[in-house]
C-alpha cells in the first residue's frame, strides 16, 4: 500500500465537497509473480467498517459506495470521500481488505482521512 495527501477539497456535486481518492492517494499493488495479473481491475477494496462522518461515493454513478470498489475505479478518479456538512468532525476513517483476483488479501487496513482548512491528509494503519 502507498498513499499521499490530497491536494485540496473539491466540489463533488451540488453543495457537496470532498476529496478525490485517486491513484496518488490510494494504490494497492502486488508483486509480479508468474501467473499473477497486475491489472487494476483485478484489485478490489472491500469495506469492512464504513466512514462515520461522511460517505464514499462513485462520481460516475453518484451513488454511495457501501461494500467495495476496484483499483481501476480509484485510478479513473471515480471514488470520492464526501464530507458531511452537518458534522463538526475533522477526521474520519474506514477499514478495508485489499484482495486480488486470486483471493490473496491484505486484511484490516485503515484509511484515516483528516481534513480542515489547514490540514488534509490520508494515513494507513494496520489494525492489531
Amino acid at each position: 500500500m502507498r498513499n499521499r495527501a490530497p491536494d485540496r477539497l473539491q466540489s463533488v456535486g451540488p453543495g457537496k465537497f470532498g476529496f478525490s481518492l485517486g491513484w496518488d492517494q490510494l494504490m494497492a499493488t502486488h508483486s509480479r509473480q508468474p501467473g499473477v495479473s497486475s491489472r487494476s481491475s483485478d484489485i478490489t477494496y472491500i469495506i469492512r467498517d464504513d466512514v462515520e462522518h461522511g460517505s464514499l461515493e462513485d462520481l460516475e454513478t453518484g451513488r454511495q459506495i457501501r461494500r467495495k470498489f476496484t483499483q481501476k475505479d480509484v485510478n479513473d478518479g471515480k471514488i470520492v470521500y464526501v464530507i458531511d456538512e452537518h458534522s463538526p468532525a475533522t477526521n474520519d476513517s474506514f477499514v478495508f481488505r485489499v484482495q486480488d483476483q486470486r483471493h490473496n488479501s491484505l486484511d484490516d487496513q485503515r484509511c484515516v482521512l483528516t481534513y480542515c482548512a489547514a490540514v488534509r491528509r490520508f494515513t494507513f494503519d494496520r489494525l492489531t
